[in-house]
């Protein structure tokens, strides 16, 4: 069996740091991944009508085939959603999303390390940072 390629390792290795880092996130704000794509979408600089959030939604492929209705009735109940002719987010839906961000600034400890506010030191493969 062929080793892993250095670059292939390190990009799998970022991933999975993000990865942990955006579930992080998410739990702290009480999402599921699919519903903070879904804030995402809707906090863009044009709100979006039924129809176009609900193909936006499908294009990101973040619920099964068919199941981006029952997303988005599930977000406007919970109140993270509003409006009629363009949906936007509704105060409630503003401040869950703000509290899935990554608290800023990072700070940069030596090399190779990121610390977090809310998580403590995150470990970067240094490969990331050379030139």
């Amino acid at each position: 069996m062929k080793p892993t390629p250095p670059l292939t390792r390190f990009i799998g290795e970022a991933e999975r740091t993000l990865q942990a880092l955006l579930k992080h996130q998410l739990d702290r704000a009480g999402l599921r991944f699919e519903e903070w794509v879904t804030l995402t979408i809707v906090s863009g600089a044009t709100a979006p009508d039924k129809a176009t959030l609900l193909r936006q939604i499908a294009a990101a492929k973040v619920v099964a085939p068919g199941d981006e209705a029952d997303l988005l009735h599930a977000m406007i109940q919970r109140g993270h959603i509003e409006g009629d002719s363009a949906l936007a987010l509704s105060a409630e839906g503003r401040a869950v999303f703000e509290t899935s961000k990554m608290p800023i600034p990072l700070q940069w400890r030596g090399r190779h390390r990121i610390a977090l506010e809310t998580m403590g030191e995150v470990r970067v493969p240094s490969a990331i940072f050379r030139h």
